[in-house]
Formats: structure tokens, C-alpha cells, sequence
């Protein structure tokens, strides 16, 4: 459906040319949820605004359904949305999403409007001002304000930031299912690594303007060849005779006088390993205070790119 092709991207700033995306190319196809993971600063916006046609690429193209956005605007105007609303905030919710729904010549729109309230669980905002909205529902307001149109592919830049943990839970929720039960394609650009782990399972990790990684998120852990460990707290240094004891089970290494790690390939299976461990070797339980597993996350295979990159 979409396709970004070599696509880079300048920025004059003080005489300098700055380069602010360079030879990025990736596909998304119908139905497909995408993370866009970068820092502050890595080119997240900028890639957004040239798939919205905002900007012009200095070189490469960006096509939809194998036709240029750059030679045919009507493109992004009737398959892309981003979260927007024709908004006073004097208005109503269902004010807004009104005008907004007669500014994309939306037909039936009233069923729609009702329908998209209902599913986002806010039907009970209608009447209400978007001045007096919460933050959360306000976001969720601009994304009905955006589905309302039915697009194919739904660009949301930072939508979470500022929101709380519970809020957000059930926006990522919320956008699952709508990707699930419509296929609308989304691309959700994020600097929140947990935000993307709970929502995508494709991850493009953009940083300095390139892209460093392409893949599920399962598949990068395997290329990182990262290692999950279980952490153990104890008491007391342990005995010699004790750690040698788990050595000869377990690999083992000392991270600080009373903490220690169980490296392993699969925490989970190794904690109930060592559990049964334990079983067996009670005079361990006098030194140990705390036990947990450490998975590996988004942010350190996110870690270990950047600095593969560097290197």
C-alpha cells in the first residue's frame, strides 16, 4: 500500500545544510500495525510530514498503491488521516466532529459519528465542550475526528505523550481493535518504548535521520542475540561454596556485593529451573531476599542498535 522509497531529506539551518532523513525506504502494507520508534530529534515528524506530502523530499519518492503522492495529491487526501478536527473549543464534541465529517464530505455521517463515540466509549461526551474535555478524551476526539473518513492508513505522532498510564492502556487497547476489526493500516511513531511494545509487533527504529532496524519485535531480539537474566538479591555476599554450587547449575555472574545474575535465553523456563533449585538446596534460603526476571525490552535492543550504529 505504501511504499517510501530512498528518500532523504535537507533542512537549511544557519547557512548549514542539515540532514535531516537520509535514504530511508520501507513498506507498509493494508492492515498492518507499525511502531516508528526514535528519539526526540531522529526524524519521526519529518518522515510523517513527507508521507502527508507537507514537505518535498530532495531525493526519493513516497507512493500509494504504486502511484506517487508527489505527482497525484488526491492520494493522501483520500487514503491518509492523522488525528484533526475543525475545531473551536466552544464547540461540542458532537459539533466538531461534525463540521469535520462536512469537511471530508463524509456521507451518513451522523451513524458514523454515533458509531465512533460508542466504540471509543465516550458517547457520554456528545454535548459536551471541547474545552471541558479531558486530554485523554480530547485525543481520542481528533482520532474519531480522523476515522470518520474511513482512510486506509492512520499516521499518529506522539498521541500519548502527557496522557496517564491508565489512559493510555486503553488507547493502545483501542487502536488494536480497530486495526484488528478494519485493517486500517497504522503507522504509531513513538519516543515511549513501552508504548510501541504493547501496540506493534513491527518496529522501524529511526535514529539520526536513518533507519538502523526493520522487523518484529521477536525477530530483533534474535539478530540483537541479547540475553535475558534472572536477578537475585541477597542478604549477604554469598559463600564461596554456595556460588560454586550454583555455578555448577547455572550461568552465574556477580553484579555488586549482594547482587547477582542468572544469564539465560529464556528467564522463564530458568526461574523454575532454579526454583526447583532451591527446593533442593534450602541452606540457600537464608541469604536470599529477592528474586526477579529481567526480559529483554524494546529499549535495550533499542540500546543495542544505536550502538552497533555508533561503533
Amino acid at each position: 500500500m505504501l511504499e517510501v522509497r530512498n528518500i532523504t531529506k535537507y533542512f537549511d539551518k544557519g547557512g548549514k545544510q542539515i540532514i535531516a532523513l537520509e535514504d530511508i525506504s520501507f513498506r507498509v502494507k493494508e492492515g498492518e500495525l507499525v511502531g516508528l520508534l526514535g528519539p526526540n530529534g531522529s526524524g519521526k515528524t519529518t518522515l510523517i510530514n513527507l508521507i502527508l506530502g507537507f514537505y518535498l523530499p530532495d531525493k526519493g519518492d513516497i507512493k500509494l498503491y504504486g502511484e506517487s503522492i508527489y505527482k497525484n495529491s488526491k492520494l493522501v487526501q483520500k487514503y491518509i488521516r492523522i488525528p484533526f478536527l475543525l475545531d473551536d473549543p466552544r464547540f461540542t464534541v458532537y459539533e466538531t466532529l461534525m463540521l469535520t465529517a462536512k469537511f471530508f464530505r463524509v456521507k451518513n455521517y451522523k451513524e458514523k459519528i454515533e458509531y465512533w463515540l460508542e466504540f471509543f466509549n465516550i458517547e457520554h461526551e456528545k454535548d459536551t465542550q471541547l474545552q471541558k474535555l479531558s486530554t485523554g478524551n480530547l485525543q481520542k476526539i481528533r482520532i474519531i475526528g480522523a476515522l470518520i473518513s474511513e482512510p486506509k492508513l492512520l499516521l499518529l505522532d506522539e498521541i500519548t505523550n502527557g496522557l496517564d498510564l491508565i489512559t493510555v492502556a486503553n488507547l493502545l487497547e483501542i487502536l488494536k481493535s480497530i486495526n484488528k476489526k478494519y485493517k486500517v493500516s497504522i503507522m504509531f511513531a513513538s519516543h515511549i518504548f513501552t508504548h510501541i511494545e504493547k501496540l506493534c509487533r513491527r518496529v522501524i527504529i529511526l535514529y539520526n535521520g536513518k533507519i538502523l532496524a526493520d522487523d518484529n519485535i521477536t525477530t530483533l531480539k534474535k539478530k540483537a542475540q541479547l540475553k535475558e537474566y534472572i536477578t537475585i538479591r541477597t542478604k549477604d555476599p554469598l559463600p564461596e561454596l554456595l556460588l560454586n554450587k550454583i555455578k555448577d547449575n547455572f550461568t552465574i555472574v556477580r553484579s555488586g556485593n549482594v547482587i547477582y545474575k542468572i544469564v539465560t535465553d529464556d528467564a522463564s523456563k530458568e526461574l523454575r529451573n532454579f526454583a526447583k533449585f532451591l527446593s533442593e538446596n534450602p541452606e540457600l534460603d537464608m541469604y536470599i531476599e529477592d528474586i526477579r526476571i529481567k526480559e529483554i525490552s524494546l529499549d535495550d535492543i533499542f540500546a543495542y542498535y544505536v550502538s552497533k550504529f555508533k561503533s
